[in-house]
């Protein structure tokens, strides 16, 4: 076992902030999993698992940005944040009117497949993005 894999299972006896946030994101996860089967049509569970997955990939991301190691890796992620920013402010904001008219006009929120993906994509962004935070604040490990 090499030395950085040692030290991250020597930091996590007694972590229980680590251990606790672990095990409660795991049975999150599988519920929510579960869930997912029995939500829409028969073709649609691969189309809730791939909102799973964004949400849970987005949370990484994010989770990795608001929690920086370092000085340095913080110096860094704020260029990446003021890139992201307005990249958003700019682009996304001006494509978000036709969506937004597009998700009004179809009545998407009264689809309750539509609210449940929406639902299934936040509790993994949610947590995921916990996890990440948690692991990045309370997990040191020496190099």
């Amino acid at each position: 076992m090499n030395k950085t894999l040692r030290d991250f299972i020597s930091s996590l006896e007694g972590n229980y902030k680590i251990k606790v946030t672990c095990l409660t994101a795991t049975s999150i996860y599988v519920a929510t999993l579960i869930i997912t089967f029995f939500v829409g049509h028969e073709g649609a569970t691969k189309y809730n698992f791939l909102v799973c997955i964004i949400g849970f990939v987005l949370g990484w991301f994010v989770g990795i940005i608001i929690s920086p190691y370092d000085g340095d890796e913080e110096k860094k992620f704020t260029n990446y944040s003021k890139l992201i920013g307005t990249f958003i402010s700019g682009y996304i904001v001006s494509k978000i009117d036709k969506f937004w008219d597009n998700i009004i006009s179809n009545n998407a929120f009264s689809d309750s497949l539509f609210i449940s993906r929406i639902i299934f994509f936040l509790i993994f962004f949610c947590v995921t993005l916990i996890v990440v935070f948690a692991f990045r604040r309370y997990i040191i490990i020496k190099t």
